[in-house]
């Protein structure tokens, strides 16, 4: 054993006196050491997930030879009770001795005074965000196999102040018989599943990201009387890129329940119909936060109606949309009617003065934009009446007359190659006009209506 300098024999002294420890009289409950079967998962998210108020004097103390980022197989492997860093007796013990001496020397004082102060306000309110400034440094676990919790200690780092805080109240609790809690994130401990199962909170997280575009962390968090709630905090957009904290509280497994089913509901119909739903989120007086659908509230107990109000206005939209292409269909038979007669009256007149056009003057010369002009008028008129008129669009052009009239040839069934000769037009036109009467033989209502409801 190294000699110490009596001015680290001084700093020992007083560090010592400050935890109240006696190292000629080692307390009792020190020397005990009950197996904890402890078992690490294989993998495992190192996130801190839940958080309690324990007791104490239920916490035992593992030291490790590591450092805080060694493996925790490795870490509890290699760990021993601080019973045998407190043991001058046994000889295989006395290099943990020399350890703890050290780690007693090396902590500050002052860093055990703000752990202490942080907790007596953690005794009375958990933090707004459940985590808090000195979160990090506990590495407090929970062994199932013997229903206890442990801290582990790596010797490796220089400042262990946590260590002689637990040192310090137990000592304190046992001298005085009082019970003491601290408000510590339990690691390596997942969720219990008592509200929301673990595959259920995945989706929330998931759900909370698509509306928020923010992570959310989801803690369990159990008060001074072992009350379980579901905490979870997050971040949202509220003003261009700034940033509000909202913190969302399901007291028990129905609330917890509803708000799931809440989110996954309107998450599925916003990435459903992604164009229709867009759902806003607003931070309520309770800094929780309410979704909103075009100024109306959705909350779990109105989901049902507002479902129901959606579709009946979809089905009411679908009978809308019917509607237009019945009537759509009527007048378009009508002007089709029209235009049939129209037709079969002008070819009639052209067979009668022999003429080599389907559109020309009396001296057989092709017709020029000036001659149908009275023509167009008239049958405008007539298109105008059945159809409504479009302000901007002139639709009435000599090539645009020409192609209906082929349209309704192709329609009737006649011949392409008679079309061809007895109109005089090219591929080109007849290949368009083609290509129209097979767009108007392929109308498809449901198509219709499903491109309806998208848009």
């Amino acid at each position: 054993m190294p000699e110490t300098t009596n001015d680290e024999k001084k700093i020992i002294k007083q560090k010592l006196e400050y935890i109240g420890l006696d190292l000629e009289n080692i307390p009792e409950f020190l020397r005990e050491f009950k197996p904890l079967n402890f078992r690490p998962l294989e993998s495992y998210d190192e996130a801190y997930k839940v958080y309690k108020y324990i007791d104490i004097e239920e916490i035992q103390i593992l030291i490790t030879p590591t450092d805080r980022l060694t493996n925790l197989k490795e870490k509890y492997k290699l760990s021993a009770s601080i019973s045998e860093y407190l043991d001058t007796e046994q000889e295989e013990n006395i290099e943990k001795f020399v350890k703890f001496l050290e780690l007693l020397k090396n902590f500050k004082i002052d860093d055990v005074k703000e752990i202490e102060d942080e907790q007596k306000l953690l005794k009375s309110k958990i933090p707004f965000e459940v985590k808090y400034k000195n979160n990090f440094i506990w590495q407090i676990y929970y062994s199932d196999y013997n229903d206890r919790y442990f801290m582990l200690v790596p010797s490796k780092e220089m400042n262990n102040p946590e260590l002689f805080y637990i040192l310090k109240k137990q000592i304190e609790c046992k001298k005085n018989n009082v019970k003491e809690k601290i408000f510590v994130p339990i690691s390596h401990l997942d969720y219990s599943g008592r509200y929301l199962k673990k595959s259920e909170i995945s989706d929330v997280e998931n759900y909370l990201w698509y509306f928020t575009k923010q992570w959310a962390d989801v803690f369990e968090v159990y008060d001074n009387k072992e009350k379980l709630y579901v905490q979870i905090i997050g971040q949202i957009d509220v003003y261009e890129k700034v940033l509000s904290t909202y913190k969302i509280v399901l007291k028990d497994k129905e609330a917890a329940v509803n708000f799931y089913k809440l989110l996954k509901a309107l998450f599925i119909l916003s990435t459903g119909a992604e164009e229709q739903y867009k759902f806003n989120l607003k931070i309520n007086k309770e800094a929780g936060i309410d979704f909103f659908f075009e100024q109306e509230k959705i909350e779990y107990i109105k989901l049902p109606n507002f479902i129901n109000n959606q579709v009946n206005k979809k089905i009411k939209d679908i009978e809308n949309v019917k509607l237009e292409i019945v009537e759509r269909t009527a007048k378009f038979q009508k002007l089709k009617k029209i235009n049939e007669s129209k037709i079969e009256e002008y070819l009639e007149s052209r067979k009668a003065e022999k003429t080599d056009y389907l559109l020309a003057k009396n001296s057989n010369a092709q017709i020029d934009p000036s001659f149908v002009k009275d023509t167009l008028d008239v049958i405008r008129e007539e298109y105008e009446e059945i159809f409504g008129k479009d302000e901007g669009i002139n639709q009435f052009t000599v090539t645009g007359v020409q192609k209906f009239a082929i349209v309704q040839m192709i329609l009737a069934g006649m011949n392409q190659s008679v079309i061809k000769e007895f109109t005089g037009q090219g591929d080109d036109i007849l290949e368009d006009c083609q290509r129209q009467v097979n767009i108007e033989k392929k109308i498809d209502i449901n198509r219709h209506i499903n491109f309806t409801m998208r848009g």
